[in-house]
């Protein structure tokens, strides 16, 4: 009963007959009983307490084992004045309490938790009660209490009947007399030693004995530093060794921690053998050194969890000392681009509009920055367009372009504006391409020129290539100088009609064959008049060189056809009608680059008048529809008359790719024609003389013959 409830019915009594306590002592009390107690509550309030608020003395057990009702007497004193919450015993699910008193008188008693407890704040108290276990013969005393004894018939605690320092202690009520133990202690101790970023170990280690094992000590020679210790009623580390608290006659812990640095590892003077398992990651090799012997992994007392575990069995007088070695690992490539395809339109006004289209596996990167050396003004990842981001603090990043990338194989596509003048006459057209810290397996760059622009030749791909000639060009060549050399006399007029020869190449193929086989015949026939004057001999000469004739047309004609499909394929092919190849990922994230040109043809069909018509808002982008921080739409490629393609491998910061086109005009074509003309006309004046008396004779040969005179008669 409280204290206010004893005391109400005495103070009431004082202040109703008016007692007074002397003047030294508390004042004097009257009143109505509620204030009375007021003043109880007032002066006898319960002291706050957090720690060390009772002692556990002793915990004593009686009984017969056998029938699984045991009485317990709990012995302690509470430290601070006031009522405390006392743990007596556990598991309140399979145990249970009854007549359970405190100094004599009913206690109160509940449970919480994993046990059961008493409310009290008598300063000394003897809890006695009675205590009816499971099936499973399973106590649990909460504690801390600092002896647990058992007097028990008919059985014993497995643990053994007496135990020190218990706290959360689990012991088992078996009935029989105990099982003979050896008087010896055994004491098995196994390591487990993994290297890695940080040095980690793992001891198992299990004692017997034939008493009570109370406290044991474990030494830490290299200075191990442990963080968890399971199995054990307490631990503590002392003076470089960790001190087990456990009760009983066998226990068994498992310890953990790190290892500030390996070295020399001796078996303990108690134990007959030790297990060392030594493990490492990839990035650390461990040298062993000592006079240890490798063992069978597979017969380690504890578990191997990784590919390089080792195992080593220590005997008393062996030493396993251990070094660890970080390895240097190798610099990889995280992502890399496995094709860069750029299809740059160069327009009429000089506008050069690009498209890059990369497909990139990725492992490692979340972003990379583009240099464009051009204006960006659309980007899109796997399809989907995204938001252009620079670092808008620096003007000269405004060309720079941060594209997020994703883990995985997958797409970019860029567009970005550029402006070059195009020569008068002719000159060379560089392809900026953009700046990116990835190495490109395959880059290829398709340039489409206007009609008034033609390709001869490009360089930065893998090689060299003249778009213009070949071996019938060279051919050709050698011809009309040959030729000229047979049909004119002089130095000068022989260069000249060489290289109006081979402009006649250039002018049409089956021109220029044909006339060099007339020339051929003619010369040949001339040959021949000259030395054989008979009839057959001519009438043979004249069917060789119209033979000779028919077979230089029809070898000009096939030329001409050869001739004609290589300038088509090379560059003469329309830009909407070429092949194009798909360069997307297996999902087909992008794309064909033929789709972007349908909304273009569309847009002339519409009532547009051409590339240049498309494009003539370039310079009007700054001012123009276009707003920051919104998603981008894609802008649709101009057409081109001709194509050309550039293809690189293996592009890296170290082998650029800097592709170029060298072009020239139709303004110089029409100036090679010009001179070509001209030095018709300088070799047919020079030739007058030559080609008055040609006219002559073929006059002659046209006239009518006059008719042969009469014979006389009688003639002989």
């Amino acid at each position: 009963m409280h204290l206010r409830a004893r005391m109400g019915w005495v103070y009431a009594l004082a202040a109703t007959i008016g007692l007074a306590r002397p003047a030294s002592a508390e004042p004097t009390i009257s009143g109505t009983v509620d204030e009375v107690g007021q003043w109880i509550d007032a002066h006898h309030a319960p002291v706050e307490c957090t720690e060390h608020c009772f002692l556990l003395e002793r915990l004593l057990l009686r009984g017969d084992a056998r029938s699984g009702v045991l009485r317990f007497e709990l012995t302690g004193e509470v430290l601070v004045p006031g009522a405390r919450i006392i743990p007596i015993l556990g598991d309140p699910s399979s145990v249970r309490l009854t007549d359970t008193k405190v100094n004599g008188h009913a206690a109160a008693t509940g449970f919480e938790n994993n046990y059961w407890f008493l409310r009290t704040a008598e300063g000394h108290f003897v809890v006695t009660g009675t205590v009816t276990l499971g099936e499973d013969r399973e106590l649990r005393v909460p504690g801390p209490v600092n002896l647990v004894d058992a007097q028990i018939t008919g059985g014993h605690l497995t643990e053994g009947d007496h135990q020190n320092a218990a706290t959360d202690l689990v012991v088992h009520v078996e009935a029989g007399e105990p099982s003979a133990q050896p008087d010896a202690e055994t004491f098995d101790l196994s390591r487990a030693i993994r290297v890695g970023d940080k040095t980690t170990f793992e001891y198992h280690l299990a004692m017997t004995a034939g008493h009570d094992l109370g406290v044991q000590r474990l030494p830490l020679k290299n200075n191990e530093q442990v963080l968890q210790v399971d199995g054990a009623a307490g631990w503590s580390v002392e003076d470089g060794e960790l001190v087990l608290k456990n009760g009983g006659r066998a226990f068994s812990v498992i310890v953990r921690g790190v290892l500030p640095a390996l070295g020399a590892f001796t078996v303990d003077p108690r134990s007959a053998s030790e297990w060392i398992l030594l493990e490492s990651d990839l990035d650390h090799e461990v040298k062993v050194g000592g006079n240890s012997t490798a063992a069978d992994v597979a017969s380690s007392p504890i578990p191997p969890t990784a590919s390089t575990s080792r195992a080593f069995r220590l005997m008393p007088r062996d030493s396993l000392e251990l070094t660890a070695e970080r390895r240097t690992s190798h610099d990889v490539l995280a992502a890399v681009v496995d094709r860069h395809a750029r299809t740059a339109v160069l327009t009429a006004a000089g506008d050069l509009v690009m498209t890059d289209t990369l497909v990139y596996d990725n492992s490692a990167l979340d972003v990379i920055r583009l240099h464009t050396h051009a204006r960006p003004i659309f980007l899109a990842v796997d399809g989907v367009p995204e938001r252009m981001l620079h670092e808008a603090e620096d003007p000269a990043k405004s060309d720079e372009v941060a594209v997020p990338l994703r883990a995985g194989y997958h797409s970019v596509r860029l567009q970005s504006l550029s402006h070059d003048s195009i020569a008068w006459l002719g000159g060379r057209l560089r392809i900026p391409m953009p700046d990116q810290p990835l190495t490109t397996s395959t880059a290829t760059v398709s340039v489409g020129l206007p009609a008034r622009v033609h390709a001869v030749a490009t360089t930065g791909g893998e090689r060299a290539a003249l778009l213009v000639g070949g071996s019938r060009d060279a051919l050709a060549l050698v011809v009309s100088v040959l030729a000229s050399c047979l049909v004119f006399g002089r130095r000068r007029t022989r260069g000249v009609g060489a290289l109006v020869a081979f402009g006649l190449w250039w002018m049409s193929p089956a021109a220029f064959v044909g006339c060099v086989g007339i020339g051929l015949a003619a010369l040949g026939a001339r040959w021949c008049a000259g030395r054989w004057t008979a009839w057959p001999l001519r009438f043979a000469c004249a069917a060789g060189a119209g033979a000779l004739i028919v077979m230089t047309l029809t070898v000009s004609h096939s030329v001409t056809d050869a001739r004609e499909a290589d300038q088509t394929k090379l560059t003469e092919q329309p830009w909407e009608d070429r092949p194009r190849t798909a360069i997307a990922p297996p999902d087909a994230l992008l794309q064909a680059e033929a789709d972007s040109v349908a909304p273009m043809a569309r847009a002339r069909a519409a009532g547009g008048t051409g590339p240049a018509a498309a494009f003539g808002m370039i310079g009007l982008l700054p001012t123009g529809s276009t707003l920051k921080g919104v998603t981008p739409v894609e802008l649709p490629m101009p057409g081109a008359a001709t194509h050309v393609e550039i293809t690189r491998e293996l592009v890296t910061g170290d082998r650029p790719f800097a592709p170029s086109v060298w072009y020239v005009t139709d303004a110089l074509v029409w100036f090679l024609g010009g001179l070509w003309l001209a030095g018709i006309a300088w070799l047919a004046w020079c030739c007058r003389d030559a080609l008055v008396r040609l006219r002559e004779g073929v006059r002659r040969l046209a006239a009518p013959r006059a008719p042969s005179p009469e014979p006389v008669a009688g003639a002989i």
